[in-house]
């Protein structure tokens, strides 16, 4: 198919698309509580490029129960299995999450937005149409997460074994896209200018490009201009060097845009000693291995390596972040073969110690495990001050020379990133703990839930006080729940040994823990 992707084959593939839109949306129209069917991004626009577009649909429901949203999910995995053309994942959204999602969800507000510009709608009511527009300041956090999203996606293609691995026109156009969306939200924070188009969006940024930067833009425009076949040797290469740089100085740029600036004078206290972390001892281990594979096996040195926690995760996870010459960046192929050195590391380390790669001005994750995490794979001090905080401190090393200089302030501690975030977090963290589904949970997920929601009372309620205070083990909670007259009842202290066994996978039988733990964490919400 990618070889014969020329007329008049071409328009036999695109009937293949057609007829599979249409299978699909019979199964759709099945259900009375399905009141409109949207397609959406390349297929909407008509950008079919055969075997590599994918079909994705979003679907907006009027109180679809349960049963009947499994009975249609379950009919639509069959129709991925069989037909191979459709997106793996169908998004459903209920009439009242649409609407508040784009009031609150930076990633939905954004998507939506984009709707309103490119999807196509197929069947039933047009919700998106009914979206009021927004000026651009209340766009700027979707522009912002839209970031992270292209980059996790890349990382998702390159860094890890996938099927097509290797084939020109899927590298290709992953690397076009990946520069094009990136380039477009770039274009819009700095510029004020939301380019829709990707095509467009490249031949904008050659406008404010530098020399190499512009030639490498419009190679990739040439190379979308004749469907991605032409060969580029090493240009997933070419790609990872353009995107560190751009990013870096596009970071660098946002330390200033009002997302990221002060909201007021606000402080933050960091309560984090590494010997209370669950699981140290072991994770030591496993830096030594990682660093020693490294050391073996990279094209270029490692200046130094760093271990902290961070807000944005599970209690249990450590970062590992590397320190590199942002000129020389390590080969996609020193990657790929650092994942798959990873996989053969026991699932219980290897799930807790997401690897970054720090650049001047933001880190990098570099091992994707989730692409529905995307929102953690880039962190930016304005955004996470607590990270950074925690790097530039000498009990954070791990391997290399102490920094022989004072590390640059993280940032403001209250921007409109950090509030947003613990605002969410905690609403999203209490609409869990209110699902049944919760008393289903396995020992782990359980203790996660427990302390991260803890955490987040403690953040919120001493960013209202006027100095955020980030514990960051299970004991620092406790210490700070105590502090502001919401003690741990006794009999739920024993939910720290759990969460430390449950992590080398002990099952331990929280059942008896729930319902007092709800009760709790109930009570001491905001």
């Amino acid at each position: 198919m990618l070889a014969t992707s020329f007329p008049p084959m071409l328009q036999l593939y695109t009937l293949a698309y057609t007829a599979v839109t249409r299978i699909a949306l019979r199964l759709f129209r099945r259900y009375d509580a399905v009141r409109a069917v949207y397609l959406r991004r390349g297929g909407a626009r008509g950008e079919i490029l055969p075997l590599v577009s994918d079909i994705d649909f979003a679907l907006i429901s009027e109180n679809l129960d349960d049963a009947d949203r499994n009975e249609l999910l379950d009919g639509y995995e069959v129709l991925v299995r069989r037909t191979t053309l459709l997106d793996k994942t169908l998004e459903i959204y209920d009439e009242e999450q649409f609407f508040d999602a784009y009031r609150t969800n930076d990633y939905a507000r954004y998507r939506f937005a984009e709707g309103k510009k490119t999807w196509k709608l197929l069947y039933g009511r047009d919700y998106v149409a009914e979206l009021p527009d927004l000026p651009d300041e209340e766009m700027a956090a979707g522009y912002y997460t839209e970031i992270k999203v292209w980059w996790a996606l890349f990382a998702w293609r390159f860094f890890r074994r996938g099927k097509y691995s290797g084939e020109r026109v899927t590298e290709n156009n992953a690397c076009f896209k990946t520069v094009s969306e990136i380039l477009k939200m770039e274009t819009a924070l700095t510029r004020g200018e939301w380019i829709v188009s990707r095509a467009e969006a490249l031949e904008r940024a050659a406008e404010f490009l530098d020399g190499a930067e512009r030639e490498f833009v419009r190679a990739l425009s040439r190379i979308a201009g004749h469907r991605f076949r032409p060969r580029r040797n090493g240009v997933v290469d070419e790609t990872l060097s353009f995107l560190l740089a751009r990013l870096d100085r596009l970071y660098g740029e946002l330390r200033s845009h009002p997302i990221a600036s002060p909201l007021d004078e606000r402080s933050h206290l960091l309560d984090y000693e590494r010997s209370e972390s669950p699981g140290a001892k072991e994770e030591d281990r496993f830096f030594e291995r990682t660093l020693s594979f490294i050391e073996k096996r990279w094209a270029v040195p490692v200046r130094a390596a760093r271990a902290v926690p961070g807000a944005y995760f599970n209690i249990d996870e450590r970062l590992l972040v590397l320190e590199i010459d942002g000129h020389r960046p390590p080969p996609v192929s020193d990657l790929l073969a650092l994942n798959d050195h990873l996989a053969s590391e026991t699932a219980h380390v290897r799930g807790r110690i997401p690897i970054f790669l720090r650049i001047g001005n933001a880190a990098l994750r570099i091992d994707p495990d989730d692409l529905m995490r995307s929102w953690q794979s880039i962190l930016f001090p304005p955004c996470n001050p607590d990270v950074f905080d925690l790097l530039a401190r000498d009990d954070s090393l791990v391997a290399g020379p102490p920094s022989r200089s004072p590390a640059p302030p993280a940032g403001p501690a209250w921007t409109p990133l950090v509030r947003h975030f613990f605002d969410e977090e905690e609403m999203l963290f209490y609409e869990l703990l209110r699902n049944k589904a919760v008393y289903k949970l396995n020992t782990l997920d359980f203790c996660r839930i427990f302390w991260k929601t803890a955490q987040l009372v403690v953040l919120n309620r001493s960013a209202s006080e006027g100095t955020i205070r980030y514990a960051m083990t299970p004991a620092a909670i406790s210490r700070e729940l105590s502090r502001i007259g919401a003690a741990i009842p006794s009999n739920l202290l024993a939910l720290d040994p759990i969460y430390a066994e449950a992590i080398f996978g002990g099952e331990s039988d929280v059942g008896e823990f729930i319902p007092p733990a709800l009760d709790y964490l109930m009570e001491i919400e905001r």
